[in-house]
């Protein structure tokens, strides 16, 4: 079992690049991968993406990757002619009052692109060996963040199960009692209603077997007990197991609302509602599993 929430640094130097790679992961519905950086080869994005995808199955992933040239050559290049473009598109909204006259050397530095380090183009094959060796270290103390995560929140959902269990019991010894209850009080109220002291209990039968029928919940217990011993299975199973376990929720909370539903005994009811407030708790936790 495996959380979506973790955290990992690696950082070094090959005598071209010092590299410092960050990697965050938190809760998402699929993979969605992340990666900022500026002015990377193409080949790496794509390396450093499907090395994520390989490790991690869901999640949001923000990749930081931080390039510095290092020895000789390292400089500044403007693109001058970029900047006299943007320049010369921007004299219109000049004219009209509507930006600053000056372009001031902080405005150029923040003009994507405009000064790139001079060791830009001499990116090669043993650089991107370097950086995915980096970034696979990186992984690997994000998914021990994620797998000792992950062990916490099974013993938070071992825990809720268990209190789950012991509800659908108690559910269990209350169905009779409830029964017994509901005949009892349509019988009061037909007496009441027809105004009779006695009623044809042949006719009552009748009745009683259609309102047995209507509020029976052995069915609904039966499922609810199947769907949760299929969830504390799945919490003993290896990889993702977050969906599945969230599928199973809802068939829980599906069960709960039609057995609240056909049983108005108070206890039956108050029953149902703390194994929705558990419910609830099991969750949000799942949430948080990959």
């Amino acid at each position: 079992m495996r959380s979506m929430t973790g955290f990992g640094r690696a950082a070094g130097e090959n005598g071209s690049w010092a590299v410092t790679l960050t990697v965050k992961t938190v809760n998402g519905k699929g993979l969605d991968v992340q990666l900022y950086a500026r002015g990377i080869d193409p080949a790496l994005d794509l390396a450093l993406r499907e090395a994520a995808g390989k490790a991690l199955s869901r999640g949001r992933v923000e990749i930081g990757l931080d390039l510095r040239r290092q020895g000789e050559g390292k400089g500044l290049v403007l693109d001058t002619e970029l900047v006299r473009s943007l320049a010369l598109g921007a004299a219109g909204l000049v004219a009209e009052g509507l930006v600053e006259p000056r372009l001031t050397l902080g405005d150029v530095l923040r003009i994507p692109d405009a000064v790139t380090t001079s060791g830009m183009a001499t990116w090669s094959e043993e650089d991107t060996a370097f950086v995915l060796d980096l970034f696979a270290a990186a992984l690997a103390e994000v998914v021990a963040a994620r797998d000792r995560e992950g062990a916490k929140l099974g013993e938070v959902l071992r825990a809720r199960l268990g209190e789950l269990e012991g509800i659908a019991a108690r559910l269990d010894a209350l169905r009779v009692e409830a029964l017994a209850q509901a005949l009892e009080a349509a019988r009061r109220r037909i007496a009441e209603l027809l105004g009779l002291p006695a009623l044809d209990e042949a006719r009552f039968a009748q009745e009683a077997a259609i309102l047995a029928d209507r509020t029976d919940v052995t069915e609904e217990l039966d499922r609810l007990r199947a769907h949760l011993a299929h969830l504390a299975e799945n919490l003993e199973e290896a990889g993702p197991i977050g969906k599945r376990l969230d599928f199973l929720l809802q068939e829980v909370f599906r069960e709960l609302n039609t057995l609240g539903a056909k049983c108005r005994h108070p206890e039956v009811t108050r029953a149902v509602l703390d194994a929705k407030v558990l419910a609830e708790q099991v969750r949000e936790q799942v949430q948080n599993l990959e």
